[in-house]
């Protein structure tokens, strides 16, 4: 793992960043650089016949130049394991996909940490090392979730005035995200009882909280067949992602 405590300050301000943006960054309460500094924990989400994601995502992992902690597989729950309520209205699957979420999201609660949750189709943007840690950087300190991956919806985001940053409005897709607090909270408690998917209770949720996403985004989804609508995509980072 990357020691950053070897690294001056000032190596975590992004480069293109103005002399005076790059003072106030470093003397306003608001805006620090601990968050580069990592999350206790990386969970990746996976079901245990994807021996097909997981190979790609450790595949993904060194190429990417991963500057945080080494990602734990969570077993994910499946179809066969839960009995889908009659009022949900995504596709079954889902409701297994979104109980994997919950049960993570509780685990972070029970253990007062601080993670990052990924799904195993993730794939990311080139230079992600520095991309990550540039947003990472200068990312408002009262932030209640992080999108580093994401799809824009709706009116998507509303500018910061802080380069790489933008404020979620309706942010769908969860293959890359930090939550916390207040919002890490009320997420899983609407989420037990919404009829949709877990991001789209995110989504709706967004514009209440302070959620930030990386801009452009520099998490995306690989191409890969989805359990949850049985279809093939090419490689997506969303709306306001990252282009190669």
């Amino acid at each position: 793992m990357l020691n950053l405590d070897d690294i001056p300050a000032a190596a975590y301000i992004p480069s293109g960043v103005t002399p005076s943006v790059k003072s106030y960054f470093y003397h306003s309460k608001d805006y620090t650089p601990n968050l580069v500094r990592g999350f206790d924990k990386v969970i990746c989400i996976s079901l245990e016949h994807r021996v097909d994601r997981q190979k790609a995502f450790w595949e993904e992992i060194p190429k990417s130049g991963w500057p945080f902690k080494t990602p734990e597989i969570f077993k994910a729950i499946s179809l066969k394991d839960v009995v889908v309520p009659r009022t949900w209205s995504g596709y079954p699957a889902a409701y297994a996909c979104a109980q994997s979420h919950i049960a993570v999201l509780e685990q972070q609660i029970k253990e007062d940490g601080l993670y990052l949750v990924l799904e195993d189709d993730v794939c990311f943007a080139d230079d992600f090392k520095k991309k990550v840690l540039d947003f990472l950087a200068v990312v408002p300190n009262d932030w209640e979730g992080l999108m580093i991956g994401g799809d824009h919806n709706g009116q998507p985001y509303y500018e910061m005035g802080i380069p790489g940053v933008v404020r979620c409005h309706c942010t769908f897709c969860m293959h890359c995200y930090a939550l916390r607090g207040r919002l890490l909270r009320d997420l899983v408690a609407a989420s037990k009882t919404a009829n949709v998917v877990t991001d789209i209770v995110l989504a709706n949720m967004a514009r209440n909280y302070k959620v930030y996403a990386c801009h452009p985004f520099i998490a995306g989804q690989s191409g890969s067949l989805s359990d949850l609508t049985g279809e093939t995509r090419g490689r997506f980072f969303g709306n306001g992602g990252f282009r190669r």
